[in-house]
């Protein structure tokens, strides 16, 4: 079994390939439900991705809580937010996953609410300003603004994955609208809760990373904490390095 302590946040992430050779294992780990939704994909790719990112995320549950990968359960909160089932033995383990093009990222804690986001990084996108006023607190698009053009596209990012990972760990779906609470995003800032119409800021702890050339992330959680990024998942072999 994976050891994770009471204050370490767990961070993975892993490919979604195509021609992943862990397309079949992986597929056999969904639970009915699963599979019938990884049916409906209409593209072979959306496909491909749900069932290897919903595959190494039982994989790896299964590593922490000491069950076969398909005999993880689910529960789903009021927003739809999943927590592992009282059957799986284990649940204190909190647990989050997002996936974009080409990559899926997981976040693992204990006792604490937990949320992860991840973003390819599009230098091209349409209308970046009109999202950021639209979406962002007044505070942000002040900062946002204010940088210089070089840095908009990783300010946009960074408070985009922030804001999201925050949303997420609180599990309240779109109920919390994404102007009531401000997060850093200057490139440099320390990623951070700064205020929050329905939390004490600080009573949350952000971490900001690059999983891979392209790619930014954000996790959120509960209190203090200390990141263990390890990096890749491949095969359950990667828990030789725990």
């Amino acid at each position: 079994m994976m050891e994770l302590c009471d204050d370490q946040i767990h961070f993975w992430f892993t490919r979604l390939g195509q021609n992943d050779p862990r397309i079949s294992t992986l597929h056999s780990f969904l639970s009915v439900d699963e599979i019938k939704r990884a049916e409906r994909f209409h593209f072979d790719r959306d496909r491909v991705s749900y069932t290897i990112s919903h595959g190494v995320l039982r994989q790896l549950i299964a590593q922490y809580v000491g069950v076969a990968p398909r005999d993880v359960e689910y529960v789903n909160g009021p927003h739809g937010k999943p927590s592992l089932a009282p059957v799986c033995g284990d649940t204190s383990l909190q647990f989050n996953m997002s996936h974009t093009a080409g990559l899926a990222v997981y976040a693992f804690g204990r006792n604490r609410r937990i949320g992860v986001d991840v973003e390819h990084i599009d230098r091209e996108i349409k209308d970046r300003d009109a999202i950021a006023e639209g979406y962002f607190s007044k505070q942000e698009v002040e900062v946002y603004r204010a940088l210089p053009e070089i840095d908009k596209v990783t300010g946009f990012f960074n408070c985009w994955t922030r804001k999201e990972s925050y949303l997420k760990a609180r599990g309240d779906g779109l109920s919390t609208s994404l102007d009531s609470f401000q997060v850093t995003l200057r490139p440099g800032d320390p990623a951070r809760l700064v205020f929050a119409k329905q939390d004490r800021a600080t009573a949350w702890s952000m971490a900001s990373l690059e999983p891979a050339e392209g790619y930014v992330t954000a996790i959120s959680a509960e209190s203090n904490w200390n990141l263990i990024d390890l990096g890749e998942f491949h095969s359950e072999l990667d828990f030789s390095r725990a």
